[in-house]
């Protein structure tokens, strides 16, 4: 899934369980910024229970994101289209 302030991949996991990786570059904001993004994404994924879904995760984090509420941010990573 591709957005202004996320790419989001995805690929078959290689453990019994699906893993995420938060990548945030320091052009996102300012410290405090970055950690309450790595801390949403952290949160909507055990929430949601995305590990569940078989898949490992990469979240590659853009400035853009820094204007996106928790809501945007949840519903982009449940509408991420993963192949059956």
């Amino acid at each position: 899934l591709r957005h202004a302030g996320f790419v989001l991949l995805a690929a078959p996991r290689t453990q019994a369980y699906g893993r995420i990786l938060i990548v945030i570059p320091k052009k996102v904001g300012s410290a405090p910024e970055r950690n309450k993004l790595r801390r949403q994404i952290k949160s909507i994924f055990y929430e949601e229970k995305l590990y569940e879904r078989g898949y490992d995760w990469v979240a590659i984090v853009k400035p853009a994101a820094t204007q996106l509420s928790f809501a945007q941010v949840r519903d982009l990573f449940l509408q991420a289209k993963l192949p059956s």
